[in-house]
């Protein structure tokens, strides 16, 4: 007869302890609500607001035990409450109240909302930030535009019926012109085809990159590396100050303005080098709608002396000679390192040409230098080269390397620059970010806000966008680090109940600042967070990297695309086999989306 009453008991201790747990959560709200958001009034309005706050409080505590005894008695072990926190509480209790023949008559039944509303209020967010579910896919697509879909209208068209939500558009590179005409194109394609696609503009933010010496040389050569067979020339103006950002890799020719004017891809410029062999030039692709990128064939030797042959075909394949020319101005490509392990670098204050034979970078924020101290992380080019900090002097911090690959790692200009053991101040938006966010707010569905840390940042961005009338306009929260990562509470506090939110979580720097192997446990968390806040996560970084980029991809990677279907967005980034990754991420993400939804397992009859 004691063994038939141990369920009864089991369960109405397990009672009590819920009924304890959920009181201890509505105990812990103030003091949540001090630390997090000041501004409770708005709080308690938002009831997307009041479930996050509810999660907060319940991961206070060590549920584990709790929930395998719930798991034997047969019922919900919380493990799926993230959007319905307080609904799925009530629920539980009530049904082993119902189970044990006894109603509580003390709780108060106040969830803010059931489990289905929580739902319901995560997919009308996603609805409200990326537009109507238009397919058979949940999941949104987003792709980074490259500067192409500015003069080729069919590379967009072509993306949007294979399944692009959302275009991309990268601040740090190309300019407002270049803008303009992606967008245009995507206006006219969406227009036309009845499908819809938000247009995100991503401000660049305060991105810390390395910096190099300028090399002006009399003469220019071009030498093909062992494994790439294509050398590139920009083409540059002599006025390159329209122009946002280039590639310091990139050898540089001024040409006259009247040529440089008139340029159009496709053209060649044929001419004798200073060896004496037959070279050409053929211009690929535009940069920033005023810069030329051209290629040229195989090794060769420029001086002032070269005469360049400039040829254009026409439509039947007349070849025609449109004027012959000398230039004088030559940039030669900036000075590549290449580290090894137990290398020394010295990270500069003051970038001058290297005389000596010292590995040297400079940085594009030199006042970090500073900040430095013996023993700290410097992380360079997303991760790939690893150093530590030995000493810091009037000269700049000499670094040693401590991860590179065997062959080592080369660093160059325009080259991302990580801090993880620093705690950075710098203003979330810089004079640029206010220039390109005057376009953005005539223009785009969505504002993207890089290296968000803290809810100041998010207020500041809130501000400027009310200061031009465009506080209409949607804002995505970049989390790429470590401060991002621990105030990511604040930061979506902040916006709830303002304007529409989503949250991006940048693996790349994540990875870097918080080391790979926290990664994605990192990133579970962050995506918990944000469903429990009803708050859209775009899943970002790397997503389908090599196919995107060399046309073939890694089981791994396959993979990596299955589970970003628990996101309520993926971005791809650009490459020259974009069309085909979208394709394939499109199939992924329908196939996924019948066995998985956020952490549930959906089992649907198996079909081998």
């Amino acid at each position: 007869m004691k063994k038939a009453s141990a369920k009864p008991v089991q369960s109405r201790t397990l009672i009590d302890e819920l009924i304890e747990l959920r009181a201890n959560i509505e105990r812990q709200i103030p003091a949540i609500i001090d630390g997090y958001a000041p501004e409770s009034s708005v709080l308690l309005r938002s009831r997307s607001a009041q479930n996050l706050l509810h999660y907060l409080a319940l991961r206070r505590h060590d549920l584990r035990q709790l929930q395998q005894q719930l798991v034997e008695v047969g019922v919900s072990s919380l493990g799926r409450c993230e959007a319905h926190v307080m609904a799925t509480l009530d629920q539980v209790i009530t049904i082993l109240q119902q189970g044990y023949q006894s109603l509580s008559t003390n709780r108060n039944n106040s969830a803010p909302h059931n489990i289905r509303e929580g739902k319901a209020l995560l997919e009308l967010n996603t609805v409200q930030l990326f537009g109507p579910q238009q397919m058979a896919r949940h999941t949104r697509i987003m792709v980074t535009l490259p500067t192409e879909a500015a003069h080729n209208i069919t590379l967009v068209e072509t993306l949007i019926e294979a399944g692009m939500n959302c275009a991309r558009i990268n601040c740090a590179h190309d300019d407002q012109a270049t803008w303009r005409a992606m967008i245009d194109h995507v206006i006219k394609v969406r227009s036309r085809s009845g499908r819809g696609c938000t247009i995100l503009m991503d401000l660049a933010g305060q991105k810390i990159r390395t910096q190099v010496a300028t090399v002006h040389k009399s003469s220019l050569k071009l030498k093909h590396e062992e494994r790439d067979k294509t050398p590139l020339v920009v083409l540059f103006n002599k006025d390159v100050s329209h122009c946002h950002t280039f590639d310091e890799s990139y050898a540089r020719i001024d040409l006259p303005d009247h040529i440089h004017d008139q340029l159009k891809i496709g053209d060649i410029f044929h001419f004798r080098d200073a060896r004496d062999k037959r070279r050409q030039i053929e211009i690929s692709s535009c940069i920033g709608m005023k810069n030329w990128l051209g290629m040229c064939d195989k090794n060769t030797l420029i001086d002032c002396d070269t005469i360049f042959e400039w040829q254009r075909s026409d439509k039947a394949g007349r070849v025609e000679t449109l004027e012959r020319f000398g230039v004088k101005s030559f940039h030669n490509p900036a000075p590549e390192l290449r580290l090894f392990d137990n290398d020394a670098l010295l990270l500069t204050r003051h970038l001058s040409h290297n005389e000596e034979e010292i590995a040297v970078i400079g940085c594009s924020h030199p006042q970090i230098i500073d900040q430095l101290a013996h023993g700290q992380s410097v992380w360079f080019d997303d991760g790939k080269l690893g150093t530590v900090v030995e000493r810091v002097d009037e000269q700049g911090a000499w670094l040693r390397v401590c991860h590179s690959r065997p062959t080592g790692v080369k660093l160059r200009g325009e080259k991302g620059i990580n801090f993880p053991d620093l705690s950075l101040t710098l203003p979330s938006l810089t004079e640029k970010d206010l220039e390109d966010l005057d376009f953005a707010c005539q223009y785009a569905d969505i504002i993207g806000l890089s290296f968000v840390q803290s809810r100041h940042d998010m207020e500041q961005l809130m501000t400027e966008l009310e200061q031009r009338s465009a506080s209409h306009l949607a804002i995505i929260a970049k989390i790429e680090t470590r401060s991002g990562v621990q105030n990511l509470p604040e930061i979506i506090l902040s916006v709830l109940g303002k304007q529409r939110l989503g949250i991006m979580i940048a693996r790349g720097d994540l990875a870097v600042e918080l080391g790979g192997e926290r990664l994605a446990e990192i990133q579970e968390e962050l995506m918990w967070l944000c469903e429990a806040a009803h708050v859209p996560v775009i899943w970002a970084t790397q997503v389908l990297e090599s196919l995107v980029k060399k046309g073939v991809t890694s089981r791994a990677e396959l993979t990596d695309a299955a589970m970003s279907g628990r996101a309520e967005c993926v971005m791809l980034n650009k490459g020259a086999f974009i069309v085909d990754a979208v394709k394939r991420l499109d199939n992924i993400l329908i196939r996924m989306q019948d066995h998985q939804h956020k952490k549930e397992a959906r089992l649907r009859a198996l079909h081998w």
